[in-house]
């Protein structure tokens, strides 16, 4: 069986979503510091919540985004140039290093990780996102590996075979523009630093609640907000934001960075760490200002970046340990794998003897439970398939010979923000 074909098996399984925050389900990061909206809103994840059950209503609110946005592709190509300087710090030929990534780990730890939300006013000019995308195809983002094309495998693959079984990128995109058209889910990006005369700056991605009475965003600017404190790992250090960013005349480029995106498996919303992420775009002059009356637009946006496989099965095999209760007969993880030879299906298997008879398909959270032993094996088998980069030797082939080493997936989007302001941190 061909790997194209075997990529249709698994398609059906997953749904797509992004969203604001920096960890993902593995329980490596903040004591999981996951993406799911909690209470059904829109708001990143607690830092310290570990109740991965919580992901699973938040689904219809993450798989979606915009499917107009990807009109945009022909803008978008209009950044290649800028993509390229973006993909170049990422090879082996880069002589100059990306900065390390800043935490509150870091030293000197950065003086946000130890402020407090309730009094903090030092905001920088803000952006919402208006609209996203997935681009369905290989005409965006970045490059990730040694050929010249640009890698968005997981759209890609979704692009080309994604409507023969009845889910496509149309769909997930169309389920973005609804929520952000509702008001439902406001993602913010904060530029902290950013100057009107261009330079070094960091992009903040916030969850945001809006002040007065608006829902979707409006062109204009002056979109204000909130920001939940959920979107914070400490003080208002944010959980996803992407470093290393430059404003260079009205171009805006960054990274490598890390975002979160929300993936649909079963009914159960993994949420998992897009990790050497980067960002292109373009400032729309004439409706920012840097006053704070309006906040930055910005046009022909993409984000890229990589999904690690094994952040994916972690993340599967945490929802059914604190989810599943009503799964019999498992012992230790649904999904075992290894992780030095995760492109190798081989390696990954499913628990066997595992009874799902006692879960209720009226309940949402035990439907999903049921569905994900179902057809564990279907997963276990073909998302190895999907992976086309190795997070370790960015800009190298992975798959060169009979061992491959390749342990993500490609992403890319497209994006709209328009203008936006912070008025301050929400109450808890």
């Amino acid at each position: 069986m061909s790997k194209n074909l075997l990529k249709l098996c698994v398609l059906s399984a997953l749904t797509l979503g992004f969203v604001a925050c920096g960890g993902d389900d593995t329980g490596e990061d903040n004591n999981n510091t996951t993406t799911p909206p909690v209470n059904n809103n829109t708001t990143t994840p607690p830092v310290n919540n570990t109740n991965t059950g919580n992901n699973t209503s938040n689904t219809s609110n993450n798989t979606s985004s915009n499917t107009g946005n990807n009109t945009n592709t022909g803008n978008n190509t209009s950044n290649t140039g800028n993509t390229g300087n973006n993909t170049g710090n990422n090879t082996s030929n880069n002589s100059t290093p990306e900065p390390a990534e800043v935490t509150c780990d870091s030293t000197p730890r950065p003086a946000r990780c130890d402020a407090d939300p309730a009094s903090f006013t030092d905001w920088g000019e803000a952006s919402v996102i208006s609209s996203l995308a997935l681009v369905g195809d290989a005409t965006c983002c970045f490059n990730y590996n040694d050929d010249p094309a640009f890698d968005n495998n997981l759209g890609v693959t979704l692009g080309t075979a994604g409507a023969a079984i009845g889910f496509s990128v149309e769909n997930a995109n169309d389920s973005i523009a609804g929520a952000i058209e509702s008001g439902d889910i406001a993602i913010v990006l904060e530029h902290e630093g950013l100057m009107e005369a261009g330079g070094k700056f960091d992009i903040n991605f916030l969850l945001g609640d809006q002040v007065g009475d608006f829902t979707a965003p409006v062109a204009a600017g002056g979109n204000t907000y909130t920001i939940s404190p959920t979107s914070f790992d400490q003080g208002v250090w944010p959980q996803a934001r992407i470093g290393n960013a430059d404003l260079t005349g009205t171009s805006v480029e960054g990274g490598p960075g890390t975002v979160g995106i929300a993936l649909a498996l079963f009914g159960a919303q993994l949420n998992l760490r897009v990790v050497a992420a980067q960002v292109t775009a373009s400032v729309d002059v004439a409706n920012s200002s840097f006053d704070g009356t309006k906040g930055i637009a910005l046009t022909t946006g993409t984000i890229g970046g990589l999904i690690r496989a094994q952040d994916l099965l972690t993340s599967l095999n945490n929802f059914v340990d604190s989810s599943c209760a009503c799964l019999a007969g498992l012992e230790g993880d649904l999904v075992s794998f290894d992780p030095d030879d995760i492109a190798n299906s081989d390696t990954t298997f499913c628990a066997e003897g595992v009874d799902s008879s006692g879960c209720d398909e009226q309940v949402e959270v035990e439907s999903a439970c049921a569905t994900i032993v179902e057809n564990c094996g279907t997963v276990a088998t073909f998302i190895p398939i999907l992976l086309d980069i190795d997070s370790e030797r960015i800009g190298e082939d992975c798959d060169d010979g009979e061992e491959s080493t390749c342990d993500s997936v490609s992403i890319g989007m497209t994006f709209e923000a328009y203008g936006a302001i912070i008025a301050g941190a929400s109450a808890e």
